[in-house]
């Protein structure tokens, strides 16, 4: 009889995990949704500095780490957006899930490029990806 409770367990996690997960691109993947956009967009403007560069050293400094969510750096893309240089941004949310999905797309960037050949691109994930990573993570 435990057995049964346990496989029932393992159906009843199976089955909401597929009612969770199904469905990622609800939206087309065309960012209705305004905060997602966003998070997603800061999220393509951070990079944790190498040990040993210069960035390494400006890591603490708020006005030049390149992973501080407040601060716009000068190269990014800001298509439709106003970017006001030296001026901080906006960032309502909370830091840690923006820095774990950032060291996710590092890690995932590295696998890629070492173990799955057939999706190494020249360059960083697509920005959807960021997207559907972070719709797994959400529901996971």
């Amino acid at each position: 009889m435990k057995w049964l409770y346990r496989v029932g367990l393992v159906a009843v996690l199976i089955a909401a995990a597929a009612l969770r997960l199904y469905g990622l691109d609800w939206d087309g993947f065309q960012h209705h949704h305004p905060d997602e956009r966003y998070i997603t967009w800061v999220a393509t403007t951070i990079e944790f500095p190498v040990p040993g560069t210069p960035e390494w050293a400006d890591a603490l400094n708020p006005a030049h780490s390149t992973f501080n969510p407040f601060r716009w750096p000068e190269e990014a893309d800001s298509e439709g957006i106003v970017v006001l240089q030296d001026q901080p941004r906006d960032f309502a949310y909370g830091h840690l899930p923006l820095y774990l999905g950032v060291l996710q797309r590092d890690w995932q960037s590295v696998l890629a490029r070492h173990c799955f050949r057939l999706f190494q691109s020249s360059g960083p994930f697509p920005v959807i990806f960021s997207m559907v990573r972070g719709r797994l993570n959400s529901g996971i």
